[in-house]
């Protein structure tokens, strides 16, 4: 049993080197284009690129690092239980100062964009990843964002509330298509499974009916309800 689980162990922290690993690796296939390519088209190039490398980081993270060790106790609420945070999705344990923080990332992300050098855009692009994670994240579990990112909304309940081990994408569900990751379908989004993703909100039964139609309308399943209703 000892053996068994100190190879678990390694393999989880050989998952998560990677996921540290590949993304830092990413800025080399880049250097050839320094001959030919202008300053400031190679700072947008390197910020892209960052973002883009902070989306795997996000899933691999999610997958690999929350999801593939095992679970601590629901009841110990701390920002690092992904347990605690899955049974109580609403209580969203992001302090004023990580908000802050966040935006202070932003902002230099802008900045590095027009007074850095090159060589900060693409970690300033990934730290820009990583502070707009943390807003997605907190912005997917108010009710608002039904109207602004209904798919996004929709793969998180499924992960929360039935799909624990698909649906890891936060900010883009474009990983969880690469390593299908993602449901072939989802079906209509049951009314307790909708009540317990909003449940420190307290909403009323219209609201809770406007946002299932809001979500099924936005990815076709209503449309074919009341195709097949007729």
């Amino acid at each position: 049993m000892k053996t068994l689980a100190m190879g678990y162990l390694n393999i989880q922290r050989t998952r998560i080197l990677l996921c540290v690993i590949i993304p830092a690796l990413l800025p080399l296939g880049g250097i050839v284009l320094f001959q030919w390519l202008p300053t400031a088209v190679l700072k947008y190039f390197f910020f892209t690129k960052g973002i883009v490398a902070w989306t795997f980081t996000e899933y691999c993270t999610h997958r690999w690092a929350f999801h593939g060790r095992p679970n601590k106790s629901s009841k110990d609420r701390d920002m690092f239980n992904h347990t605690y945070h899955h049974t109580h999705p609403a209580d969203m344990i992001i302090t004023p100062f990580v908000r802050m923080l966040c935006a202070a990332v932003l902002i230099a992300g802008a900045w590095g964009l027009v007074a850095g050098s090159v060589w900060v855009a693409y970690p300033l692009g990934w730290l820009c990843g990583l502070a707009s994670y943390l807003f997605m994240h907190y912005f997917l579990h108010q009710p608002a964002a039904v109207k602004y990112v209904p798919n996004l909304v929709k793969q998180h309940i499924w992960h929360h509330c039935k799909y624990h081990d698909k649906c890891f994408g936060v900010v883009s569900t474009f990983w969880d298509r690469v390593f299908k990751t993602q449901p072939a379908h989802f079906r209509e989004l049951p009314e307790k499974m909708v009540r317990f993703y909003y449940s420190h909100h307290q909403l009323g039964e219209p609201y809770i009916e406007m946002i299932k139609h809001r979500l099924m309308a936005k990815t076709g399943t209503v449309e074919k309800h009341m195709g097949e209703a007729a």
